[in-house]
């Protein structure tokens, strides 16, 4: 099998409400609410000619200051993927996209990680 080349070519990311006169540590971690993001996060990428195979899915992975990461349970299958010339686009609406509690002082900025799998075997991130 020939490796499997995963690379992000761009990403937008999502909005987030304005909290104005509200203490970050009052945030909590909620999926689908009034602290969700306001628009979709999109990102393209690069998976070569072949498309997503061999992988069968990509997972996201949320990585947060302080407070770890965050694995959605919704996985990124090839009929998510929207074809755009030589790249794929993929867009994760609001509700799907996790927030994290932040103590004070920290950033409530979160690293994106997509990790590309075969069944359960990793490919590449």
């Amino acid at each position: 099998m020939s490796q499997f080349r995963l690379e992000i070519e761009s990403f937008t990311p999502p909005s987030l409400p304005d909290y104005i006169g509200v203490p970050v540590s009052a945030i909590k971690p909620l999926y689908g609410n009034v602290t969700s993001p306001t628009s979709p996060m999109t990102f393209t990428i690069s998976l070569g000619s072949r498309g997503l195979y061999p992988a069968t899915h990509l997972q996201l992975c949320y990585v947060f200051e302080g407070t770890g990461s965050v694995f959605p349970p919704e996985f990124i299958t090839a009929e998510d993927l929207v074809k755009t010339g030589d790249y794929y686009e993929v867009t994760v609406l609001p509700k799907s996209i996790p927030r994290s509690k932040v103590n004070e002082g920290e950033s409530s900025t979160g690293k994106v990680m997509v990790y590309a799998w075969k069944w359960e075997i990793l490919l590449g991130s």
